[in-house]
């Protein structure tokens, strides 16, 4: 309520089991106690939140045009508006309360203690991908995610390799790793993150660690895994729990193709 920011239940909310955004990462974690929920406001959240608000706002314009009365399409016209204000609002909030220039991206910010989280994770190319940061804050966050921290032989880490709790622990239960190992879906979204800021080229060049990262599986294993390890010299690449596993690898597949052609296939569009 004081700052307008949005937070999470705890990460296994996020998607990101165990992410070191948080202290403690979820409900499964022995150290988990019931003040730590709802403390977490990351730009993962804010940025999905903005999201849906513009969706529904594309959603209620396209409806407004099929309406059967101009009564009925002034109700989901007004809808409209009222979602992209919304909309607005939380990419303001973000870019105020959580956004760092001297840093050169968003820190995280917990909302019971009123303290920044300035641990570098994936999440700091959320804000790229959804549109939600000006040139010069791009160029920063383009600067950060090529830092040798950041970025590995396969890939962006998910969390900085500069950080303590830095591992890639071949791990799934009771949750799976996001403090180190490269993951299929957050490396889509920087990419199309930075392409569509202009960094098309640094976009290539983090998509081709990516394929060539899941090809060399294929070609080792004959399977993709669910993450990949960020480590240094010959372990670079070794694949990390769940063979067999597809879902968000197949982003991979045409993900090359889609930066050159400069398609997102991620994107809201207005319906044509």
């Amino acid at each position: 309520g004081k700052t307008g920011l949005r937070v999470w239940h705890d990460q296994m909310e996020s998607g990101a089991d165990n992410c070191v955004l948080s202290t403690c990462p979820n409900h499964r974690s022995p150290c988990w106690t019931d003040e730590q929920a709802f403390t977490l406001a990351s730009v993962d959240v804010m940025t999905f939140l903005q999201r849906e608000h513009i969706a529904f706002a594309l959603f209620s314009e396209a409806w407004a045009e099929e309406a059967a009365s101009e009564e009925e399409a002034a109700v989901h016209r007004s809808a409209a508006v009222a979602s992209r204000a919304a909309g607005d609002s939380l990419a303001h909030i973000m870019n105020e309360k959580l956004w760092r220039q001297n840093l050169g991206y968003h820190v995280a910010w917990n909302v019971s203690s009123s303290t920044p989280i300035i641990a570098r994770t994936y999440v700091i190319a959320w804000p790229l991908w959804a549109g939600l940061v000006n040139q010069t804050q791009a160029a920063a966050i383009a600067v950060t995610l090529e830092k040798d921290d950041m970025l590995s032989a396969v890939g962006l880490r998910s969390t900085s390799s500069d950080d303590p709790r830095y591992n890639n622990d071949n791990e799934i239960i009771p949750y799976s790793n996001w403090r180190g190992p490269m993951w299929v879906n957050a490396n889509a979204v920087a990419c199309y993150g930075l392409a569509r800021y202009g960094f098309k080229e640094q976009a290539l060049r983090l998509a081709a660690r990516v394929v060539g990262a899941l090809a060399g599986d294929l070609r080792n294993s004959s399977n993709w895994h669910e993450a990949y390890s960020t480590a240094t010299g010959s372990a670079a690449g070794a694949p990390l729990a769940a063979a067999g596993f597809l879902s968000w690898d197949t982003l991979s597949a045409e993900l090359i193709s889609n930066l050159q052609a400069g398609v997102d296939p991620l994107a809201l569009h207005k319906r044509a």
